[in-house]
């Protein structure tokens, strides 16, 4: 009978797995995202963000949920989730972002989620707003 034996994991290991596992590369920002519940041509708001890495560039996103609302109108896909990296933003040298939002999307209405990804990290996400609804005119 064969036996298999565990592996001794080192403490440096478990550190670096309670980084990966809880997101805490280098950051554990708040914030918030006020926008627009209906507007004529794209989605308009304003994104506020402490608490991330500084002079750090950071990717923003609206991601679809497949069968809701929206999803289908997402210029791009990854799997059967429609997408769209519409800009990137930098933080300040205090690890802010004061931004406005401007996406353009066809006419319809949408459910979808706002992420903050960082594309240093493996396009970790750093900081997401779920289950946003608003209409295009």
């Amino acid at each position: 009978m064969q036996r298999f034996y565990r592996k001794r994991r080192t403490p440096i290991y478990w550190l670096l797995m309670a980084l990966v596992l809880f997101g805490l590369y280098g950051c554990t920002p708040t914030g918030s995202l006020e926008y627009e519940k209906e507007s004529a041509g794209a989605l308009k708001g304003r994104l506020q963000l402490k608490g991330l890495q500084k002079n750090h560039e950071y990717v923003l996103s609206l991601n679809g949920y497949p069968g809701k609302p929206g999803n289908d109108s997402l210029p791009q896909l990854y799997g059967s989730e429609g997408y769209v990296d519409f800009t990137s933003v930098t933080s300040d040298n205090k690890g802010e972002i004061k931004t406005e939002i401007n996406v353009p999307l066809p006419q319809g209405k949408y459910t979808v989620k706002f992420l903050v990804k960082d594309p240093e990290a493996n396009w970790q996400i750093v900081w997401q707003k779920e289950f946003l609804t608003f209409s295009i005119n």
